[in-house]
């Protein structure tokens, strides 16, 4: 920031105290005067100071402008989706043949909600869920109520019984993309269809919504447009869960090697971009967690910075080695492969304890440490790791020196040649 220091503490102040909306800033804003506030702070001896700091109105209004701006940029909750939580203390579920059900057998079960009269209770009847009912597990005491589509929903919540499960893979990395959906280190791709099935949802919506927009109309009033977001949603859960199932039966791994979720693709809208990134990742944290629940599987999220451009044969890292989604050319070794399956297996390889360094790097820091490996490695006189392939030679220092990511490494340019 080009702020002046003293300025930009005051601001920092300010905004810890959350003083944007606070009547004194207003007050002081009208009547043209400086906030006056102290402040407690350490020395270097660590004894307690107290400064004077004052906040002209100059500084409040560029706090309230700050502020304005943010209001903009964020989103803001929306309150008119909170469900209610409810308890045993405020609710009593009786099953058909208990209480009210034994004479209501029309219904499964009925639930008693109490209400702001003391003594009165509401019992609104429940049907079944057949799929909820078949898993194995304990009912609990609890209850979520909300509305989804004009509709009331009610759901109970189930704690579900840890499954017997032998692992027979200690470890398994997978790559999510979208074309296909899920790449592991041992070559699998599943949901190849994944992105052509999304394309179709993606026209779909947009059509709607360009409808919704000459007509204008809101999107959240048109039918049209809520059942298919309804159709789109089920789709992304049923495919995770399918798929990591499979992942499941597959390998059995012990321990799964997850990337920093970020499910986009320039081959879709921005609105159906944001809508993976709202519920693709949430279903997918879901089903990781629920995964570690039933059968105990470990999640390690390691970086993936560079995990799609670097060589998971010899380490080199090069914008150029991805030609496409799908195909991977490392220009040093000539190493050949499916692209999300080499990140995949970059992804295994930063999962070990020597490559932990990499998990927290900031994203320049992480390249940089990638491509000094690759030159230590590639020295003459270097031992090499078995099976990969590394050494000087003249061909090698020509890809070295055409690489556009040293040109911000001058340093490292002139490594390779000793």
């Amino acid at each position: 920031s080009s702020l002046p220091r003293e300025k930009r503490e005051v601001l920092l102040l300010l905004n810890s105290r959350e003083a944007w909306l606070k009547p004194e800033v207003r007050q002081a804003l009208a009547e043209g005067q400086p906030l006056v506030f102290k402040v407690v702070r350490k020395d270097e001896s660590g004894r307690e100071r107290t400064k004077t700091l004052q906040a002209t109105p100059e500084d409040l209004r560029l706090l309230l402008h700050l502020f304005r701006r943010a209001r903009k940029e964020l989103t803001w909750p929306g309150m008119h989706r909170i469900q209610m939580h409810l308890d045993g203390k405020v609710v009593r579920y009786e099953p058909r043949g208990r209480g009210r059900g034994k004479q209501a057998t029309h219904f499964p079960a009925w639930l008693h909600l109490a209400t702001l009269e003391k003594g009165k209770r509401v019992a609104i009847p429940l049907g079944e869920n057949p799929y909820a009912e078949g898993r194995k597990g304990e009912w609990r005491d609890f209850f979520q109520v909300g509305e989804e589509n004009g509709r009331v929903q009610i759901r109970r919540v189930k704690a579900l019984s840890p499954k017997p499960y032998t692992p027979r893979t200690e470890r398994l990395a997978v790559d999510i993309g979208l074309s296909p959906l899920i790449a592991t280190d041992r070559g699998d791709l599943l949901g190849r269809g994944f992105l052509r099935l999304l394309a179709a949802y993606d026209t779909e919506i947009q059509t709607i919504a360009k409808r919704a927009q000459r007509e204008g109309r809101k999107l959240s009033q048109v039918p049209e447009y809520r059942e298919a977001m309804g159709r789109l949603r089920g789709f992304l859960k049923n495919e995770v869960n399918r798929l990591l199932n499979r992942l499941v039966a597959l390998h059995a791994p012990a321990v799964l090697v997850v990337e920093r979720l970020d499910l986009r693709s320039p081959e879709l809208s921005r609105r159906m971009n944001r809508l993976l990134s709202n519920f693709g990742r949430r279903y997918l944290k879901e089903k990781l967690a629920r995964l570690g629940e039933l059968y105990g599987i470990k999640v390690v999220e390691v970086n993936p910075a560079y995990s799609s451009q670097a060589c998971s044969r010899c380490g080199y890292v090069d914008p150029r080695n991805r030609r496409d989604t799908q195909t991977f050319v490392c220009q040093a070794c000539g190493h050949r492969g499916n692209a999300q399956v080499n990140a995949a297996r970059n992804l295994l390889r930063r999962s070990s304890p020597e490559e932990s360094v990499i998990t927290f790097t900031p994203k320049r820091e992480t390249l940089r440490l990638l491509l000094r490996r690759y030159a230590e490695r590639s020295r003459p006189g270097s031992r090499l790791r078995p099976g990969i392939p590394g050494g000087r030679s003249a061909a090698l220092e020509q890809v070295w020196g055409k690489n556009p990511y040293l040109k911000g490494f001058p340093d490292l340019l002139r490594t390779l040649g000793g």
